[in-house]
């Protein structure tokens, strides 16, 4: 059994941690401590697509697998 990632599970996960560093981390304690929920970022995992990420695509997903789901 082959437990490499593929190279799209490989720029899932590259982008997923680029997005947490950029958007996520430099205000995740204030949000915590204010109990503020960061819509902005939600709509930013929206656009990455990792919401829904094993819904199929003809429901509105991205129809990836749950290792992707797992990566993200």
């Amino acid at each position: 059994m082959d437990f490499e990632l593929t190279d799209e599970q490989r720029l899932l996960q590259d982008t997923v941690r680029t997005f947490v560093d950029e958007r996520i981390l430099p205000t995740a304690v204030e949000n915590d401590i204010a109990h503020r929920l960061d819509r902005d970022a939600i709509a930013g995992m929206a656009e990455l697509g990792i919401l829904g990420i094993v819904i199929p695509e003809e429901y509105g997903g991205t129809g990836r697998d749950f290792v992707a789901e797992g990566l993200a």
